[in-house]
């Protein structure tokens, strides 16, 4: 239940969810939580916003029954190449990638994160400019409760990027969106994520998703190179981009699942 004078606004998982705006004496409002169609265990976000436009008597009370937390710092997670993996522990202080790499240079599928809410997927293979038959990141994969059983994948520009199997942005360059679940924007970006890359265009997917998590993919002929930006997991997360636990030398190769 929330009670204030002047304006009182909340968003629930980005939606507005009561609107006491305006100007007025206290007004009282409440959110029935069964009705917003909330996934049962998973995490929301909810943004409050407060305005008092006079310069005396100010009223404002929240009363809620909701387990809340802070959101932790974001970290960031970027593969490129054979693919050596900057594991998110290792972002510096001003939010730009690390010096913690883990190479991986096996061929296969590979989890890149994986957490109760949250799986991103590898399928690392070989091409014919891979060197002593390392590997490349040939494709990514999304799915998982966040994206409430839906998959997303991402291949080079020798395959495609499809939703629950079917093609998606064909176009380039394109938009495309599942409202609440995805908006993606296909560009030409100005600058590489492998600054070795001197190809150009770059074929640049940017992706926003639920819980905060962002996907920057650099579509190259045969591999991709990635930045993913998302904030620690609940209940724990593991992966070739680390455990995301504040401690960097627990994201070896070894270590890492």
């Amino acid at each position: 239940a929330f009670k204030g004078d002047d304006d009182v606004w909340v968003f629930i998982n980005g939606s507005l969810a009561l609107d006491l705006g305006g100007i007025h004496t206290p007004l009282e409002g409440s959110v029935e939580m069964d009705s917003l169609q909330l996934t049962p265990g998973n995490l929301a976000t909810l943004d409050l916003f407060f305005a008092e436009r006079q310069p005396f008597l100010s009223n404002f009370r929240v009363e809620t029954q909701l387990k809340l937390q802070p959101n932790a710092p974001e970290g960031h997670c970027m593969l490129w190449g054979d693919p050596h993996a900057n594991v998110f522990d290792s972002t510096e202080a001003d939010d730009r990638p690390g010096n913690s790499v883990v190479n991986i240079f096996g061929h296969g599928d590979f989890w890149i994160v994986t957490s109760l809410l949250v799986r991103i997927q590898g399928r690392y293979g070989a091409t014919q400019w891979t060197q002593n038959g390392w590997s490349a990141t040939r494709a990514v994969a999304l799915g998982g409760p966040f994206l409430q059983g839906h998959t997303l994948i991402i291949e080079a520009m020798d395959g495609q990027i499809s939703w629950d199997g079917l093609p998606i942005l064909g176009d380039f360059p394109s938009d495309w969106d599942v409202p609440g679940l995805v908006a993606a924007r296909y560009r030409e970006l100005s600058e590489p994520i492998d600054k070795a890359q001197t190809h150009r265009p770059i074929h640049g997917l940017e992706l926003e998703l639920p819980l905060g998590v962002r996907l920057t993919v650099n579509r190259w002929a045969k591999h991709l190179d990635l930045i993913i930006t998302m904030r620690p997991q609940q209940g724990g997360q593991d992966g070739h981009c680390g455990n995301f636990n504040g401690n960097s030398t627990d994201d070896s190769a070894d270590l890492i699942k």
